[in-house]
């Protein structure tokens, strides 16, 4: 668990050892020991010598390597010689020299603690004349939550130890499930109280199709006979009205048959002055033929008025 916290959630997957040296050269005839006390006496040019060296040696160590987003690299430091070591001294050096090496060789993208998740020591033992360190590097990758399934059983008895310890005065201390739809209920039983159906179907109950009843539908009530009766006369007696014709509404103007002018009323029309034919036919000195006609023969004869004129 200790481990899982510091590698914050991650997991290991694949891993690789690469041999890194303790021992490297600032110059051409001087070798130094990859150790802090000597780091912090050294002169700056020794020190970027020593550093390129060590690069020099390990980047052909880390062909075919796979790359990693993060990692978390352990070092198990071998001493060469009997003596006390403090194992930190060479270790500190020896990793930063070694996570420059595995930038710059493109293994990862940085040295920052995104990608190096965590960085570990131990002590190896002794090498007589063969110092040395063994950088392992465990490749991280992102752990998935861990999962825990409980069945019907485990949450029925989480439960019913959970009101338990609640101490809730008149309970059973057990607890009804139920499931509403898509919802699952629970419901603390109190004694001498039995739990409401929410609809929810009980443990061990097996399932029946609902049962439809159909209602038929009530008999319609029988009209009175008089009252059909006296419906049906008056039904009849409307029909023989329309039938009759016997309707007392006035005519209209559209339906009043068209009656035409007489002759004379006609003339009466073309006289613009609006006089009469008879005061027309006495300022005439002539004759005029009546207006008054006769059939004879069939044929229609007009006759002429007498006037003082005449002889007989």
């Amino acid at each position: 668990m200790i481990l899982e916290d510091l590698l914050r959630g991650h997991k290991v997957g694949d891993l690789y050892n690469v041999r890194i040296p303790i021992y490297v050269d600032v110059s051409k005839k001087t070798t130094k020991a990859v150790n802090l006390n000597i780091y912090r006496n050294l002169h700056h040019h020794h020190l970027n010598t020593q550093k390129k060296n060590f690069a020099d040696e390990v980047k052909p160590l880390l062909r075919g390597k796979p790359r990693a987003q993060k990692v978390w690299i352990h070092y198990t430091i071998f001493a060469a010689r009997n003596g006390r070591l403090d194992t930190m001294n060479v270790g500190s050096i020896a990793d930063k020299y070694f996570s420059d090496t595995l930038v710059e060789a493109g293994m990862i993208e940085d040295d920052d603690y995104d990608h190096i998740i965590l960085s570990t020591f131990s002590f190896g033992g002794v090498r007589p004349m063969d110092g040395h360190a063994i950088a392992t590097v465990n490749i991280l990758k992102e752990s998935e939550p861990m999962r825990i399934m409980l069945d019907e059983d485990d949450i029925q008895n989480a439960l019913n130890t959970y009101v338990k310890t609640l101490g809730i005065p008149g309970s059973t201390g057990e607890v009804e499930i139920t499931i509403n739809g898509d919802d699952l209920e629970a419901e603390v039983l109190m004694e001498g109280v039995k739990p409401k159906n929410k609809g929810g179907r009980p443990r061990g109950s097996k399932t029946t199709k609902p049962t439809t009843t159909i209602k038929k539908p009530a008999p319609e009530k029988e009209e009175d006979a008089d009252a059909t009766e006296t419906r049906d006369n008056d039904s009849e007696g409307s029909s023989d009205d329309s039938d009759s014709g016997g309707s007392s509404e006035p005519e209209t103007e559209a339906e009043k048959p068209e009656t035409k002018p007489t002759e004379a009323e006609s003339k009466a029309s073309k006289n613009l002055f609006g006089d009469s034919d008879e005061k027309a036919s006495s300022d005439s000195p002539t004759n005029t033929e009546t207006e008054d006609p006769k059939k004879v023969g069939g044929q229609t004869v007009k006759t002429k008025k007498s006037s003082i004129f005449d002889v007989d």
